[in-house]
C-alpha cells in the first residue's frame, strides 16, 4: 500500500501503529498529507491499550479512514539501509486499510 499517496486525499485519515512487543497502539492524524496536532484537544490521548480504543479516539476526531501500521517482519533485525528509515516511513511499516466499525 502507498501510504504516501493515500494520506494526501481529502478529509481525515488516522493511521493506528502496532508494536507487536509493546501491547500497545498509538495513532496519528494527518489532513491533506499533513499531520494534525492532538494537543491540546480534548482527546489528546495517543496511547491505547487495545485497537478498539484506538479506533473509538480517531472516530472522536472525525476520522472515517484508517490504516493500520504494522511493524515490518522484513527489518526485525536492522537490515533496511539507515537512508531508507529517515526519508519514509515505508521501508518501517507494512499499511493495510482497516474498517473503524
Amino acid at each position: 500500500m502507498d501510504i504516501d499517496k493515500a494520506l494526501q486525499e481529502n478529509g481525515l485519515i488516522g493511521v493506528i501503529y502496532s508494536k507487536s512487543d509493546a501491547g500497545e497502539y498509538t495513532i496519528q492524524i494527518f489532513e491533506n498529507g499533513k499531520h494534525v496536532s492532538l494537543e491540546g484537544s480534548p482527546n489528546d490521548k495517543k496511547r491505547f491499550a487495545s485497537l478498539h480504543a484506538a479506533k473509538l479516539a480517531l472516530k472522536s476526531h472525525g476520522v472515517n479512514k484508517a490504516y493500520m501500521a504494522l511493524d515490518n517482519v522484513y527489518d526485525e533485525f536492522g537490515h533496511l539501509d539507515f537512508e531508507d528509515h529517515q526519508s519514509s516511513n515505508k521501508s518501517r511499516h507494512d499499511y493495510m486499510p482497516i474498517s473503524l466499525d
